[in-house]
C-alpha cells in the first residue's frame, strides 16, 4: 500500500511538473511576442506635438530661421536681426541695412536684399557641446554688391572656403554667378532667357538648373545654359529642392503635391514623378523642406499645414490656426510658425520613413527609372535616401529555404526510406547515428566551409556537377533495374547490400561528370559557363549563390528531415508490411504502396521542420551568400536572408532608430513564420491521421 501511495505521489508531482514545463514554456513565447510587438508598433505612429510656445513679437518679420537643436530663433527685422531663446528672451541683435525687401537662411549664410543690392553674410550658430543646446550665433560680413539689371531676387545655391554661388532671376531671365567670398565676380557660371516669369530656382545635384514659373513650366537647364527638358504643372504655388538636391518637391494651384527626379536609362538622362499626393482642397501659400531628412511642411490658405516624408507620402502630423510659412529645425523636433504671431512647437517625430508601404510595397527612389523593392539602410552621405523594404529580404528567406529543400529532402526522404526498408541491420545501426551526428555540426562551421571552400570548387566544376546532378540519378535506377533482371531473377540475393552497388555507380558517374567538366563547359557553353549565362539571361553569375546555400544548408537540413522520417517509416506496424510480402507484393510496391501511405503524415512533418529550420538558420546564408538583397530568381545569384540581415545590421544600429525598430520586426515576422509553419505541420498531420483510419 505505501509503495503504491509513494508512485501515485511521483506520478503527480511528474504530471504537475511537466504541465508547469508546458505551461512556462507557452508563456515564454507569448512573453517573446508581446516584446516584439512592444518594440516594433512605433515605427508606424506619426509625429506628435509634445510643447508649444507663443513668443511675442513686435515687429513684421521679414525672415526667419531656427537652429539646428531648436532652442534658438533668427528674426530679421528692417534694419536688424534678433536672436532670441525659445521663451522670446533676447540673446543677441545684430544690425542690418534698413529698407529690406527679403532676407534668406541658406548654407550657414543670410542673404539680404533691398530694391537694388544684395548684403551676403556668413551666419552661423554656436553650440555648447556640454549641454547639447546651441547657445549664441555670429553673424560675419562677407560682401555687398549691386543686382545685375533686372533681377530681382536673389538665392544663395552654395558656398565653400573660397567662394559662393548666388541664382539671381527676374522678368524671363536667370542667372548663375560665382563670387570669391570678397565679392569679386570669378565666373558667370549661367546667364540664358526663358519663356516664362520665374518664380523659384535652385541647383540640381548635378549641376543643372531647375527653374519654375508661374504658368506652370519646370525648366531643366544645363550648365551651358541650353533647356534640356520643360515639365508642366497646373499652375505653380510653391517649390523647393530636397535634402540631397537628388528631388523637388511642386504643389500645384489645386493643392496636389509632386516629387520629382531624375534617372539615367540607356545613357541619357530624364526627369519623372516619382510621388504625388492628392489635393486635400485646399490652397497651398507656402513650402518648407528640412536638412537632414525629406520630411517637409505644406501651408496652406486656412491657416493649416501638413508635415509630410517625401519617399513614403506619410502624412505625419496635420496642424490648425496658423499664420505665415514654417521653419523645421535641423534635429527634425522643432516646427517654427512665423508671419502675423510667432510658435515654436516641440515635435517627437522618431520614425518618419517608415511606413507599411516603405517595408511592403514598391516604391520609387530618387535617382531610380522605376518603383522597386530595395533594401539599403545606410550610404555614404548624411542626404542618402534610406530604404527600408522588406520583400527582398523574405524572398531571400523563403529562396534560400526552398534551395536548401530542394537539395536536403530528396536525399533525406531516399536516405531514411532506403535505410528503413532495404539497408540490413548492421549497416542500420552504423548510418543512423553517423547522420544524427551530423545534427551537431555547428552551422559556422559549414558555413565557412560552403563559402571559402565549396563556392570555389562549384564555380570551377559547376559544368560538371550540374552534368553530374542529372545523370546520377538515371545511372542508380539503371543500375538497380540491370540487377533485377540478370542477378536477383536469376535466383541471387542480395537483400540489405543494394548499398555496395548503388554507391560505386553514384561515384563512378558524378566523378566522372565532375572530371570532364571543362570538356562539358567547351562543348555546351562556349568555354565558359559564366559568360554563356550572363549573354543569354542578362545576368551575371556569383560566386556565393543559392547552389552554394543549397548544398551547404541543405547539408545542416538533412539531419533533420532524415532522423523524423525515419521514425515515422519505424512507426509502421511490421505486420502490415509482412502481410504486403505475404500477398505476393514486391518489397518496392510494398514501400510504395503501404509504407508511405501510412506513414505520410510524419513524412510531411518532417519536411515542414526542415523547413523551419532553413528560415531560421544565419550562419550558413551569412557566410555562403553574398547577402545581396536582390529579388531574382537565377540560382546563381546571391541574397540576404531576415536572419543575416538581423546578424549583419545590429552591430551598427543605433538603439530606437527607425533600422532597430525594422530588425525587430524582422525578428517577429520570423517568429511568425516558423510559428506558422509549426501549427500548418500540426494540422496537416492531423488531417493524414483522419485519413489514414
Amino acid at each position: 500500500m505505501m509503495r503504491s501511495a509513494k508512485k501515485e505521489l511521483i506520478n503527480k508531482t511528474a504530471r504537475a511538473l511537466f504541465a508547469a514545463g508546458g505551461v512556462s514554456v507557452i508563456f515564454v513565447i507569448i512573453l517573446i511576442l508581446i516584446f516584439l510587438f512592444k518594440e516594433t508598433i512605433p515605427i508606424f505612429s506619426g509625429a506628435e506635438i509634445t510643447g508649444k510656445n507663443s513668443i511675442p513679437i513686435s515687429e513684421k518679420i521679414i525672415g526667419a530661421s531656427i537652429s539646428e537643436r531648436g532652442n534658438l530663433i533668427s528674426l530679421v527685422y528692417q534694419g536688424g536681426l534678433s536672436l532670441v531663446d525659445r521663451n522670446g528672451a533676447s540673446v543677441s541683435r545684430f544690425d542690418l541695412p534698413d529698407k529690406i525687401v527679403s532676407a534668406v537662411f541658406k548654407k550657414n549664410t543670410l542673404l539680404v536684399s533691398d530694391a537694388d543690392k544684395i548684403y551676403l553674410y556668413e551666419y552661423k550658430y554656436i553650440s555648447d557641446s556640454s549641454a547639447s543646446l546651441d547657445s549664441n550665433a555670429e553673424l560675419l560680413p562677407l560682401f555687398q554688391c549691386a543686382k545685375p539689371k533686372g533681377m530681382q531676387t536673389a538665392v544663395v545655391s552654395s558656398k565653400d572656403d573660397t567662394s559662393i554661388d548666388v541664382i539671381y532671376y527676374g522678368d524671363k531671365r536667370i542667372q548663375l554667378i560665382k563670387y570669391s567670398l570678397s565679392g569679386s565676380i570669378e565666373q558667370i557660371k549661367l546667364d540664358t532667357e526663358i519663356l516664362s516669369v520665374i518664380k523659384s530656382a535652385e541647383v540640381y545635384f548635378d549641376g543643372s538648373l531647375i527653374a519654375v514659373s508661374d504658368d506652370g513650366r519646370i525648366y531643366i537647364i544645363d550648365e551651358n545654359g541650353n533647356v534640356n527638358d520643360v515639365l508642366r504643372e497646373d499652375g505653380i504655388s510653391a517649390f523647393g529642392m530636397l535634402t540631397g538636391k537628388r528631388g523637388f518637391v511642386v504643389t500645384d494651384s489645386a493643392g496636389n503635391i509632386s516629387v520629382f527626379s531624375s534617372s539615367n536609362k540607356e545613357g541619357s538622362s530624364s526627369f519623372h514623378k516619382i510621388h504625388k499626393i492628392d489635393s486635400c482642397g485646399k490652397k497651398v501659400t507656402s513650402l518648407s523642406l528640412a536638412e537632414k531628412d525629406r520630411t517637409f511642411a505644406v501651408s496652406y490658405d486656412d491657416g493649416s499645414m501638413k508635415l509630410y516624408y517625401s519617399t513614403t507620402e506619410k502624412l505625419l502630423l496635420e496642424l490648425n490656426g496658423l499664420s505665415g510659412k514654417m521653419l523645421i529645425s535641423g534635429n527634425g523636433k522643432n516646427l517654427l510658425s512665423y508671419g502675423s504671431k510667432l510658435v515654436l512647437y516641440d515635435m517627437k517625430n522618431n520614425h518618419p520613413d517608415i511606413s507599411f508601404k516603405a517595408l511592403f510595397g514598391k516604391i520609387w527612389y530618387e535617382g531610380y527609372s522605376e518603383p522597386s523593392y530595395v533594401w539599403q539602410s545606410t550610404g555614404g552621405a548624411d542626404d542618402f535616401e534610406p530604404k527600408y523594404s522588406l520583400m527582398p529580404l523574405i524572398f531571400g528567406t523563403v529562396k534560400g529555404s526552398l534551395f536548401a529543400l530542394l537539395f536536403a529532402v530528396p536525399l533525406a526522404l531516399c536516405g531514411a526510406l532506403f535505410m528503413n526498408q532495404f539497408m540490413h541491420p548492421d549497416l542500420q545501426r552504423i548510418i543512423k547515428p553517423a547522420v544524427e551526428i551530423m545534427a551537431g555540426l555547428p552551422s559556422v562551421i559549414i558555413g565557412f566551409l560552403g563559402g571559402l571552400w565549396l563556392a570555389p570548387v562549384l564555380e570551377q566544376y559547376l559544368p560538371g556537377i550540374l552534368l553530374g546532378l542529372i545523370l546520377t540519378p538515371i545511372a542508380v535506377i539503371i543500375a538497380g533495374h540491370l540487377v533485377e533482371k540478370y542477378f536477383t531473377r536469376s535466383g541471387g540475393e542480395i537483400y540489405g547490400k543494394e548499398i555496395f552497388i548503388i554507391l560505386p555507380v553514384i561515384v563512378l558517374v558524378f566523378g566522372t561528370s565532375v572530371m570532364f567538366s571543362n570538356e562539358v563547359s567547351s562543348l555546351l557553353f562556349n568555354g565558359d559557363f559564366k559568360d554563356f549565362f550572363f549573354t543569354k539571361t542578362g545576368t551575371p553569375y556569383d560566386q556565393r549563390n543559392a547552389i552554394v546555400v543549397g548544398f551547404a544548408m541543405g547539408f545542416a537540413v538533412i539531419p533533420v528531415i532524415f532522423s523524423l522520417a525515419e521514425d515515422a517509416l519505424s512507426f509502421v506496424p511490421r505486420e502490415i508490411i509482412a502481410g504486403s510480402l505475404a500477398l505476393g507484393l514486391s518489397r518496392w510496391q510494398t514501400v510504395s504502396g503501404v509504407v508511405l501511405k501510412a506513414a505520410k503524415s510524419g513524412i510531411i512533418s518532417a519536411v515542414m521542420i526542415g523547413f523551419g529550420r532553413a528560415v531560421g538558420e544565419t550562419m550558413i546564408v551569412l557566410m555562403a551568400t553574398g547577402n545581396t538583397p536582390l529579388m531574382s530568381l537565377s540560382p546563381f545569384n546571391g541574397f540576404r536572408t531576415l536572419s543575416a540581415n538581423i546578424a549583419v545590421e545590429l552591430p551598427e544600429t543605433a538603439v530606437g532608430s527607425s533600422p532597430y525598430r525594422i530588425l525587430f520586426l524582422s525578428a517577429l515576422i520570423l517568429f511568425i513564420f516558423t510559428f506558422a509553419i509549426n501549427i500548418l505541420t500540426g494540422f496537416i498531420r492531423g488531417n493524414m491521421r483522419k485519413e489514414s483510419k
